[in-house]
């Protein structure tokens, strides 16, 4: 997968707001496949998407992607089996494989903002609109009148705004 497909796959994961990470590749010890600066992404299905080295860390890598989307911290690993000095900031994990070469990953999570539901059209519940987006949190707004709310640009418009609304919201929109 090429650099700029990958850089497409994670636009249009933001754009959907899902959540994902990108592995990076930043030391690679013979004897490996991987490169340093070689990267890939695993989405919030723990698909991997890219090049990061063989099959002998692919399930460690994705573990510990999914891990770093779930509590949303970044995150360095080591695949080895090479004795190191510990490091409270690096993961160590066993190198599965009989060829002994060494991995250094750091693992970026990206999560979507967190929705606000702001609920009525009140000039009040308009400027809690307007403030939520602009400290760039994403906003669903559910009222009786929709002018004024589509007015602010929101992109998630409900009608009506009773407790139905909160069925309304896709759960991908909620973390």
């Amino acid at each position: 997968m090429s650099a700029d497909t990958l850089l497409q796959l994670e636009q249009r994961l933001i754009a959907e707001e899902r959540p994902f990470a990108v592995v990076t590749v930043i030391r690679a010890g013979p004897p490996t496949s991987a490169w340093v600066g070689a990267q890939a992404l695993v989405d919030s299905e723990g698909l991997l998407h890219g090049w990061i080295g063989g099959g002998c860390s692919r399930a460690i890598v994705i573990q510990a992607a999914l891990e770093a989307i779930r509590s949303g911290q970044p995150k360095r690993i080591r695949i080895s089996n090479e004795a190191a000095m510990p490091d409270a900031d690096v993961e160590l994990h066993t190198m599965p494989c009989a060829s002994n070469g060494t991995l250094e990953l750091f693992i970026q999570p990206t999560l979507p903002a967190p929705l606000v539901l702001v609920l009525g059209s009140t000039p009040t519940a308009l400027e809690a609109c307007a403030l939520a987006q602009r400290v760039g949190l994403r906003v669903c707004a559910a009222a009786n009148v929709g002018a004024p709310l589509v007015a602010l640009g929101l992109v998630h418009v409900i009608q009506g705004f009773n407790a139905e609304a909160f069925d309304q919201v896709k759960p991908q929109m909620i973390l």
